[in-house]
């Protein structure tokens, strides 16, 4: 009632105050906490220990010749420099006629080759929220380098991983369930410093 009008206010601007206290509070521990990087697992090998090799495969071959990848891209004209430069600066590749086959080939083969070994194959979308690019633990440490499109929540896709960590969002899955093997092949949108 009336009476108790005064003491009702001073709650009110108290909840406000410790309510927005409260925001801060959060805020900072969000931040502090976008810092930590994901940790191995226990099981991890140190650099002492060294990688475990899983497979190993060695190709013998009888080519003699001292050419690099870009020399022989240019040599058998499957990619047109001048055009790349052109569209994008130095450092892109416009492939074109038997370039463009080999690479369409090259990444077909990848996903048959992957499928063999029981991998699901997705395509993504190119466009991915930005909870997305947190879920995968790196959002905080790369965020610079991601393309954003203004006046939203959408950005670029920096690698397929960000698409294939998020299909299994807010899931729990089950020890049955894994491990889970799942290929995509995607661009990667990244501002990583390139040359003009």
């Amino acid at each position: 009632g009336p009476n108790n009008a005064e003491k009702v206010r001073e709650v009110r601007e108290e909840i406000a105050f410790w309510e927005e206290k409260l925001r801060t509070a959060i805020q900072e521990v969000e931040n502090l906490a976008n810092q930590i990087p994901n940790l191995p697992a226990p099981d991890t090998p140190t650099n002492e220990e060294g990688n475990r090799v899983v497979a190993s495969t060695e190709y013998q071959h009888t080519i003699q010749h001292n050419l690099t990848h870009e020399a022989i891209l240019k040599k058998l004209k499957l990619i047109d420099e001048e055009k790349s430069i052109l569209l994008s600066g130095s450092k892109f590749a416009v492939y074109q006629d038997f370039g463009s086959q080999l690479l369409h080939a090259l990444i077909n083969f990848m996903r048959a080759e992957n499928s063999k070994r029981g991998y699901r194959l997705f395509d993504t979308p190119y466009l991915v929220k930005a909870h997305n690019l947190y879920n995968t633990g790196q959002f905080h440490k790369f965020q610079d380098n991601l393309y954003k499109l203004e006046e939203s929540d959408f950005y670029l896709l920096p690698t397929a991983e960000v698409s294939l960590v998020n299909l299994y969002q807010n899931q729990i899955l089950t020890e049955a369930e894994l491990p889970l093997k799942l290929c995509a092949y995607s661009p990667c949108f990244r501002a990583e410093r390139m040359a003009s």
